[in-house]
C-alpha cells in the first residue's frame, strides 16, 4: 500500500505497520494531482520493500490507503533509497532449512503422532481407498483440535464420499472441493491433502505463510483458497532447489523460525496486524477467546478461517 505525502514537510514518513524505504514520482510530478495526504502539497509515493521490488519488476499502479485510491507512478526510477532502512531479506536455502528444522522438537512434540498418521493413511488408502473415520478424527487432532467441535463428525459418511471425490480430481481442484466440507478450511484441507499426498501438497499454516511472506516469498500472508496456490508453488519451489529436504522438513523449519525467531522481533518492532473478522482457529486458545470477547454482542458472524 503506497502512501502519499510532501517531500517539503512530511518526509521521511514513519508508518505504524509499514516501513517505508523510498519514494517515487507521480506522473507529471510535481504538476499532479496527487496531494499530500497532510498538506496541500504536492504528493510523493512512498513505498516499502516489496512494493520496491514491484516497481523494479515493472509495477507502476499502486494501491492507496484505501479501496477506492490507486496511484500511477512515472519511470524516474526510485528516489533515496536507503539501503539501511531495507532489513536483510530472509534466505531459505540448505543453510537455513539444516539450521531450524531440528528446531520444530524444541517447540512441538508432534512428530511421531505425523509418522504414524502417514503410515495409516497409506495402508487404507491401499486397502480402501479412502481414510477412516478415526483417521480423519486424528488429522484434526494433530492440526486443530478446535475444528472437531465445528465438523459435523456424525456425519463423516459425507466428508468420506467428498475427500473421494478429491482423491479422484485432477491437483488444482482437489483443494477447492475440500472446503466445501462444513468447518474444512485452507489450513485443515491442505492438512488432509498433505497427509494422503506428503510430497505433493504442504500444509498452509499461519507460521509458514507469515514467514514466507517476511521473506518477500508470497504476497499475502492470508490463508484462503486464492493464496494458496502461490504458497504452494514457492514450497514446492524451495524444495526444487534444495532437494534434500522433504515438504515436512521445509515446513517444519518455517514453523520453527517464526515461533523462535520472527514472531518475537515482530513483537518488538513491526506489528503483524490481527484479521478483525475471523477467527484464528489454529492459532491460540488465548486469540480466539480474545476475539469473541471483543466482539461482545455485536451480531457479528465468526468465520472459520
Amino acid at each position: 500500500m503506497g502512501l502519499c505525502r510532501c517531500l517539503q514537510i512530511h518526509a521521511w514518513p514513519k508508518g505504524k505497520r509499514r516501513k517505508y524505504v523510498a519514494y517515487v514520482q507521480p506522473v507529471g510530478y510535481p504538476n499532479t494531482s496527487l496531494i499530500c495526504g497532510l498538506c496541500n502539497n504536492p504528493g510523493v509515493i512512498w513505498l516499502d520493500r516489496l512494493e520496491v521490488s514491484a516497481y523494479l519488476n515493472g509495477q507502476r499502479i499502486f494501491d492507496g490507503p484505501n479501496a477506492f485510491t490507486r496511484m500511477k507512478v512515472g519511470d524516474d526510477g526510485i528516489q533515496d533509497l536507503e539501503i539501511e532502512n531495507m532489513p536483510e531479506k530472509l534466505k531459505i536455502d540448505d543453510t537455513f532449512i539444516e539450521r531450524w528444522h531440528p528446531r520444530c522438537d524444541e517447540i512441538a512434540d508432534d512428530e511421531q503422532e505425523y509418522q504414524a498418521i502417514i503410515r495409516k493413511i497409506s495402508n487404507e488408502l491401499k486397502e480402501s481407498g479412502n481414510i477412516s473415520n478415526d483417521t480423519f478424527v486424528r488429522i484434526l487432532d494433530w492440526k486443530a483440535p478446535r475444528v472437531k467441535g465445528i465438523v459435523r463428525l456424525d456425519e463423516f459418511k459425507v466428508y468420506a464420499k467428498t475427500i473421494g471425490q478429491a482423491l479422484q480430481a485432477p491437483e488444482d481442484r482437489k483443494l477447492e472441493i475440500l472446503v466445501g466440507l462444513y468447518g474444512i478450511g485452507v489450513p485443515v484441507g491442505s492438512t488432509i491433502l498433505h497427509f494422503i499426498y506428503p510430497d505433493l501438497f504442504p500444509i498452509m499454516d499461519i507460521r509458514t505463510a507469515e514467514t514466507l511472506h517476511y521473506a518477500e516469498r508470497i504476497e499475502s500472508k492470508q490463508r484462503d483458497l486464492k493464496r494458496y496456490t502461490p504458497f504452494r508453488s514457492v514450497i514446492l519451489d524451495i524444495r526444487q532447489k534444495h532437494p534434500r529436504w522433504s515438504l515436512r522438513q521445509i515446513d517444519r523449519t518455517l514453523f520453527a523460525y517464526h515461533k523462535i525467531e520472527l514472531k518475537p522481533m515482530l513483537r518488538k518492532g513491526r506489528q503483524i496486524p490481527k484479521s478483525t473478522k475471523k477467527v484464528p482457529v489454529e492459532g491460540s486458545k488465548m486469540e480466539t477467546e480474545e476475539y469473541i470477547k471483543s466482539i461482545g454482542n455485536s451480531g457479528d458472524t465468526i468465520l472459520i478461517s
